[in-house]
């Protein structure tokens, strides 16, 4: 997604997470609802299990994926399109320092990546970009946001992209709990951030 191809509304989907992050409606720039997503707590509250399903021009929902939080008694566990997918995001870095990069394969058999908010191909080309929640005191919450290149909205490619950017966020999420609580002194040695989900 070049920044030509960014500046034009016809070559990109933006998606928006209207209700919140993890559960909710995603709807797309007409106001449709392209995605449902539906959660689960745990008996502690956070987020035990998610569900993504996509609405068909029926306006029925189509189970897309299901993915088990994982927890003290429970193992994470991803399955998209029927399959179960293992270790979905894969977290490759060249060292603890370097920021990580969360790779999966779509349903096409292509290789994407999420560093931060972006996503690329293998190759390095802009896929996606994700843009966060923001809730600010005395503003309006401005909801979360995923714009992807129309080049990849192939459903093959975009329902593991919807499901990718959830995992990476939900990662992204621990890892900065982590650094708050190490920074505030209450946790030791915080952990490498090594491993996928």
């Amino acid at each position: 997604m070049s920044k030509s191809n960014a500046d034009s509304q016809s070559s990109i989907l933006t998606l928006t997470f209207s209700d919140e992050p993890f559960y909710g409606r995603v709807t797309d720039g007409f106001g449709s609802t392209v995605y449902r997503l539906d959660a689960k707590e745990g008996a502690l509250g956070g987020k035990k299990e998610s569900h993504v399903s996509r609405v068909g021009s029926d306006g029925k929902l189509n189970r897309v994926a299901d993915i088990v939080w994982g927890g003290l008694t429970v193992n994470k566990s991803v399955n998209v399109g029927g399959k179960d997918r293992g270790q979905f995001l894969d977290n490759r870095r060249d060292s603890v320092f370097s920021t990580p990069e969360y790779w999966f394969t779509a349903g096409d058999g292509r290789e994407f990546y999420w560093k931060q908010t972006d996503c690329f191909t293998a190759s390095g080309e802009l896929v996606a970009t994700y843009t966060r929640q923001s809730k600010r005191l005395f503003h309006p919450k401005v909801p979360a946001s995923l714009t992807v290149d129309q080049t990849y909205t192939s459903l093959e490619v975009l329902d593991f992209i919807m499901v990718s950017v959830l995992l990476a966020e939900q990662k992204r999420e621990q890892q900065s709990r982590r650094s708050n609580a190490s920074s505030s002194g209450g946790a030791a040695g915080g952990g490498g951030g090594r491993g996928g989900c």
